[in-house]
C-alpha cells in the first residue's frame, strides 16, 4: 500500500477536486479546460481559457454583442479551478492566489492565498489551504467570495489540515487532519477526518 507523503498529497488534491466536481455537477459553471468555452450561469457571458508562450489568458465574450475581451493574463501558474458563480462572477486560482473577476466591471479582486479551494453550497464562501509541499503544517481557512473577514479552522501546532469540503447544509466543514512531527518536519501517521462547525472558526488577519 502506498503511504508516502507525495502520494497522500496527490490523494488529498484528487479527493478535494472530486468533491468540488460533485457539488457543481449538472451546472454550466464547472471548470473550464483550456480551449473550451463555458457560459456563465445567466447565459450572458462566455469564458475561454487558453495558454500561449507561458501565459494563461482568460477571454470573456459578451454573448448579446459577440464582443470578446481579454480580461486576465498572467504567466507561470495561471490558471486553475476556473469556475462560474451565478449570475456571472468568475473565481479561479493564479499561483496560490484565489481571485474573482467580474466581467461587467472588468475588476479582479484577490480574496485568499490558497493553492486549492472548494465552494460552499450557497456559493458565498470558499474553504481552502496553501500546500506547503510537506515542509510545514497547513491550515484550512474560510473566506467570503465577496471579500471580508477570514476565518481559520482551529488546530494545534502539531496538526496538519487540508482536503476540506463543506457539508450539504453548509454549516460544517469536513477536514482531513494528520499529525505533524515538529522535530522531523513532516506529517506522520494515519489521516483522520474531522467535522468542524463554521460557528467555531476563529478570525485571522489574512487568508
Amino acid at each position: 500500500m502506498l503511504t508516502s507523503r507525495p502520494y497522500r498529497r496527490a490523494l488529498r488534491t484528487f479527493v478535494a477536486s472530486a468533491c468540488l466536481a460533485l457539488m457543481i455537477a449538472g451546472t454550466a459553471s464547472a471548470f473550464s479546460p483550456a480551449g473550451t468555452a463555458v457560459r456563465s450561469p445567466d447565459g450572458k457571458w462566455s469564458m475561454l481559457f487558453s495558454r500561449k508562450n507561458g501565459y494563461g489568458r482568460i477571454d470573456l465574450t459578451e454573448r448579446s454583442t459577440g464582443r470578446r475581451y481579454r480580461m486576465y493574463r498572467s504567466n507561470d501558474s495561471c490558471c486553475d479551478q476556473i469556475t462560474w458563480i451565478a449570475p456571472h462572477l468568475l473565481i479561479f486560482i493564479d499561483d496560490y492566489n484565489v481571485k474573482t473577476l467580474d466581467p461587467t466591471t472588468r475588476t479582479v479582486h484577490r480574496i485568499a492565498g490558497f493553492s486549492n479551494f472548494v465552494l460552499s453550497p450557497n456559493r458565498r464562501l470558499i474553504a481552502g489551504w496553501a500546500d506547503s509541499g510537506g515542509h510545514a503544517p497547513e491550515t484550512v481557512d474560510v473566506a467570503p467570495v465577496a471579500g471580508g473577514k477570514c476565518l481559520a479552522v482551529p488546530r494545534r501546532p502539531d496538526q496538519d489540515d487540508s482536503g476540506a469540503v463543506f457539508t450539504r447544509n453548509g454549516r460544517e466543514l469536513i477536514v482531513e487532519r494528520q499529525h505533524f512531527d515538529l522535530k522531523l518536519g513532516y506529517s506522520v501517521g494515519p489521516t483522520r477526518v474531522v467535522r468542524v462547525l463554521l460557528t467555531t472558526l476563529r478570525p485571522v488577519r489574512v487568508c
